[in-house]
C-alpha cells in the first residue's frame, strides 16, 4: 500500500523553496514500515500521515491568526503611557494496584501544551477586562503584569508546539515568515490608537481580537510528543489518523502505530533514564529538567550563551521599536512603518535561515544592527536619516529575534524544550523591561547614548553567536546525546544516512 506522492506537481504538498541537500521530510511507505517498527524514530512516525499537507498549512494559520493581537499589549507602551507543589497518598489507589505514575497523574494533570494554551487565553480576557476597569494606577500595574505573564506563556508554547507538529523543513518557515503575526499587530497599534483615545476603550479595543482565540478549544491539536511521553497512545493514533485523512494519506494497522509508539517511548525513557523520576514529585521534576540544561559542559555554554542572547536581543528590539521620540519622529508612522519593515524582514528570513542556516543568518543581522544603529548618529539633526537608519536596524533585530527563538527550541530535548524556551522568554523580559530606562531616562539628557548601547550590545551577541551549532539539518533531540552532536559532521552524516529519496516514485523514505 503506497502513499501518495509527496512532491507531485498538484495539490497541498507542493512547497515553495526546494529543500537545501540534507533537509529532507522523512515520509514512509507501508512497506517500509513492515518489520521495522522498533527501529522508528518519532520523525519517521510523524511523516507516515505528511508532515507538508493541508492539515499542517491549516494548524499553522491558526495559531497565527490568533497571534497577531500579541504585539498590541507589549508595544503599546508609547500610547498608554507561594505555596509548595504536593500531591496527596491515596490509600485506596494504592490498594488498587496504581503504579506511582498512574497516581501521580491522577493528583497532578501537568496539562500538556493546548489545555495550557486555552488557560491562558481564559487568564488574558479576564485580566484585560479587570485592566479596563482598573480605578487606580496600582490596579492597573498589577492587571497587566499577570496578563504579561499569561500572554508570553500562550505565546511559547504556541511556537513550542507548532515546532512539534511540523518537519524539519518547514521549522525554517515557522523560524522567519511564520512570525509575521507580530508586525501585523504592530501596525495595528497606530490604528487603535490614532481613533481610541479612550484609555479604557482603547484597552478594551485590544481584547477583541483575541476572541478568535476560542476557536482554540475545538481546533487545536496537542502535541504528539507530549502524549507519547505521556504515553497516551490511543490519543496519538486518533490525531495521526486525522492528519493523513486531511492530507489524503494512507496508514498501516493500528497494531502496526502502537508498536511504533510504544517503541519510540521505550527509546525516550530508556535514554533519558525516565523511570528513576517516577516518584518524585513535581517540584523535583521541575527542577531535574532544569539540571538538564546544564548537565554537561556543552549544554551548560549553550544554555547560558542562548539566555544572553535572548536578554541582548530584547533589550535592542525593544529599545529601537521604541525610540520614536528621541530621534523626533511620529511615533504613529514610526509604529506602522517599523511592522512594515519587519514584515519585509521575515520574508526576507524565510530563504537566508533555510539555505544559509541559523547560526549565519544570526550573525549577518546582528552586524547589520551594529552598524545602522550607532550610525544613525553621524547623520547630525536630520530626522529623515535617522528614521531610516534607526527602521534598517529594527529590520536586522527583528530577524535576530526570530532566529534565537527557533534555535532555542531545535537545541533541546522534547522534555526540555518548553522550560528552555521559557526560561529564555525571561531573559528577553528583562531585556524588554530595561530597555525603555535607556529611552526614558538617558535619551532625553544624552540623545546618542541609547544607539551607541545597543549597538555596542549586537557587537557582543555577534561574537557569542559564533559558539553555537548549526541546527539547519537536525532533528528535533529527544535524548542528551541527541542534543551533544548538533551541528556535528556526526549530525549531517546521519541525517544522510537515514534518509533517501526515490526519484522515480518522488517519495521520501527510510533507507
Amino acid at each position: 500500500m503506497a502513499l501518495k506522492n509527496e512532491t507531485s506537481s498538484s495539490g497541498p504538498e507542493r512547497t515553495k523553496f526546494p529543500k537545501a541537500p540534507g533537509d529532507k521530510d522523512v515520509h514512509s511507505t507501508s512497506e517500509d514500515v513492515e518489520g521495522k517498527e522498533e527501529d522508528y524514530t518519532f520523525e519517521d512516525f510523524w511523516g507516515l500521515a505528511g508532515t507538508r499537507g493541508l492539515w499542517n498549512y491549516a494548524t499553522m494559520i491558526l495559531l497565527h491568526i490568533g497571534s497577531i493581537p500579541s504585539a498590541l499589549y507589549v508595544l503599546s507602551y508609547q500610547f498608554l503611557g507561594a505555596t509548595p507543589d504536593y500531591w496527596c497518598h491515596i490509600q485506596e489507589l494504592h490498594d488498587a494496584h496504581w503504579t506511582p505514575q498512574q497516581i501521580i497523574d491522577f493528583a497532578i494533570p501537568r496539562f500538556g501544551k493546548r489545555r495550557f494554551v486555552l488557560v491562558c487565553y481564559l487568564m488574558v480576557y479576564s485580566l484585560a477586562l479587570l485592566t479596563a476597569a482598573s480605578t487606580t494606577i496600582e490596579m492597573y500595574l498589577v492587571c497587566q503584569f499577570f496578563l504579561s505573564i499569561f500572554r508570553y506563556a500562550s505565546s511559547v508554547t504556541e511556537f513550542v508546539l507548532l515546532l512539534e507538529i511540523s518537519s524539519n523543513s518547514l521549522r525554517s518557515y515557522i523560524g522567519s515568515a511564520g512570525s509575521i503575526h507580530w508586525p501585523l499587530g504592530q501596525m495595528l497599534i497606530p490604528a487603535f490608537s490614532y481613533y481610541i483615545t479612550e484609555w479604557k476603550w482603547l484597552q478594551i479595543a485590544y481584547i477583541v481580537p483575541y476572541l478568535y482565540c476560542i476557536t482554540y478549544y475545538w481546533t487545536l491539536p496537542e502535541s504528539p510528543r507530549w502524549l507519547i511521553l505521556r504515553g497516551r497512545y490511543s490519543e496519538v493514533i486518533k490525531l495521526l489518523k486525522k492528519i493523513a485523512r486531511w492530507n489524503k494519506r494512507e496508514l498501516p494497522s493500528d497494531e502496526k502505530l502502537l508498536k511504533m509508539l510504544k517503541n519510540i517511548n521505550l527509546k525516550v525513557e530508556e535514554n533519558q533514564h525516565a523511570q528513576k523520576n517516577i516518584s518524585k514529585n513535581l517540584v523535583t521534576r521541575a527542577f531535574d529538567q532544569l539540571k538538564e540544561l546544564f548537565n554537561s559542559k556543552t549544554r551548560a555554554r549553550r544554555t547560558i550563551v542562548m539566555l544572553l542572547c535572548w536578554y541582548a536581543t530584547a533589550f535592542v528590539y525593544y529599545g529601537i521599536s521604541l525610540i520614536s521620540i528621541n530621534i523626533g519622529s511620529n511615533m504613529y508612522w514610526y509604529m506602522f512603518f517599523g511592522g512594515l519593515v519587519e514584515i519585509a524582514a521575515l520574508i526576507l528570513l524565510w530563504p537566508m535561515i533555510h539555505y544559509w542556516g541559523r547560526r549565519i543568518s544570526l550573525i549577518l543581522c546582528i552586524i547589520m544592527c551594529a552598524v545602522c544603529i550607532p550610525g544613525s548618529l553621524a547623520v547630525g539633526d536630520s530626522t529623515v536619516w535617522k528614521t531610516t537608519l534607526s527602521l534598517a536596524g529594527k529590520f536586522a533585530i527583528s530577524n535576530c529575534f526570530c532566529v534565537v527563538y527557533l534555535m532555542a527550541a531545535e537545541i533541546n530535548t522534547t522534555k526540555s524544550r518548553t522550560l528552555a524556551m521559557g526560561l529564555g522568554s525571561i531573559a528577553a523580559r528583562l531585556g524588554s523591561i530595561s530597555s525603555p530606562y535607556v529611552n526614558d531616562l538617558l535619551g532625553v539628557t544624552h540623545p546618542m547614548t541609547p544607539p551607541m548601547i545597543f549597538g555596542v550590545l549586537s557587537c557582543v551577541v555577534a561574537m557569542l553567536a559564533f559558539t553555537l551549532p548549526e541546527t539547519r539539518k537536525s532533528i528535533l533531540p529527544e535524548s542528551h546525546n541527541d542534543v551533544e552532536i548538533i551541528g556535528s559532521s556526526t549530525t549531517n552524516k546521519e541525517t544522510k544516512d537515514c534518509v533517501g529519496v526515490n526519484e522515480n516514485e518522488g517519495i521520501s523514505h527510510v533507507a
